[in-house]
C-alpha cells in the first residue's frame, strides 16, 4: 500500500479498523453493579510498587534488567526500516519484516520452555538471551547485509521483546498476590520513563551515524551480566 499509494496511505487505512474498534467498544453494555468497590489513590498504588521494587533485591533485579534490556529491543522496531532502507530494499517488504518481527515474538513467547532447555532458565536465560539481543545489534552495526538484518529482527525483536514477559513470569513467584499488579505496572511505568530521556537520544546518535546508534544500544543488555540472585 505504502509503495502504490504512498506513505500516507497506510496511516489512513489504519483508521477503519481503530473506528470498527470503537463502534464495538459502543455496543458492548455496561455490567450492572451491585455493590460500591474500593478506590485507592494512584499514588498510594505506585508507592507500594515502588516500595516493594526498592526492598526485594530479585524484584530490584528484575526491574532493571526488564527496563534496560527491553529499551535495547524497543529500538529494533524503530531501526529495522532505516537498515532496509540502508540495504535499498524496497518500501514494499517493510510490512513484511514487521510481520516476522510479531511472528518470532509469538514464536519465542510460545515456547519460553523448549527454550530454556537450548540457552538455560532462569537467571542464564536472562544472560544468554540478553546476549543474543547484543550480537545481533553488533552483527547490523557492523555487517549490514541481508542475513544480519534477518536476524536483527528475529533475535534482536523475538527474544529481546519478549524478555519483559519472561520476566514477569518469574517476578510472580517473588511477589504476593495482592501485589503484582501493582509491582509490575511500576515496573512498566519505569520502563517506559526510562525512554523518555533515550528515545532524543539515540535518535540524535542515529542521525550522525546509524552503526553507532547499533552499537550503543548493543551495550544495554550487558547489564545482565550483573545478575547475582537466583532467579
Amino acid at each position: 500500500i505504502a509503495s502504490r499509494f504512498g506513505l500516507n496511505a497506510p496511516q489512513i487505512m489504519t483508521a477503519i479498523p481503530m473506528l470498527v474498534a470503537g463502534l464495538l467498544a459502543w455496543s458492548i453494555p455496561e455490567p450492572k453493579i451491585h455493590s460500591e468497590s474500593e478506590s485507592r489513590r494512584y499514588l498510594d498504588i505506585i508507592k507500594q510498587g515502588f516500595h516493594e521494587i526498592r526492598t526485594n533485591p530479585i524484584i530490584r533485579t528484575l526491574a532493571i534488567d526488564s527496563v534496560v534490556v527491553s529499551s535495547a529491543a524497543y529500538f529494533v522496531v524503530w531501526f529495522y526500516q532505516p537498515l532496509m532502507k540502508t540495504l535499498s530494499i524496497p518500501i514494499m517488504y517493510f510490512g513484511l519484516a514487521h510481520a516476522f518481527l510479531l511472528l518470532s515474538e509469538i514464536v519465542v513467547s510460545s515456547n519460553f520452555t523448549k527454550l530454556e532447555k537450548i540457552i538455560g532458565s532462569g537467571k542464564v536465560y536472562l544472560r544468554n538471551s540478553a546476549l543474543l539481543v547484543t550480537v545481533s545489534f553488533i552483527l547490523a552495526a557492523v555487517i549490514p547485509n541481508l542475513i544480519t538484518l534477518i536476524i536483527f529482527i528475529l533475535v534482536g525483536g523475538g527474544i529481546g521483546y519478549t524478555r519483559s514477559t519472561y520476566i514477569s513470569s518469574i517476578a510472580n513467584k517473588h511477589i504476593q498476590s495482592s501485589h503484582r499488579a501493582t509491582v509490575l505496572s511500576s515496573i512498566g511505568m519505569v520502563r517506559r520513563l526510562a525512554l523518555v530521556p533515550l528515545n532524543p537520544a539515540i535518535g540524535y546518535a542515529a542521525g550522525y551515524s546509524l552503526p553507532l546508534a547499533f552499537i550503543i544500544i548493543s551495550l544495554f543488555p550487558l547489564s545482565s551480566l550483573l545478575i547475582k540472585e537466583e532467579v
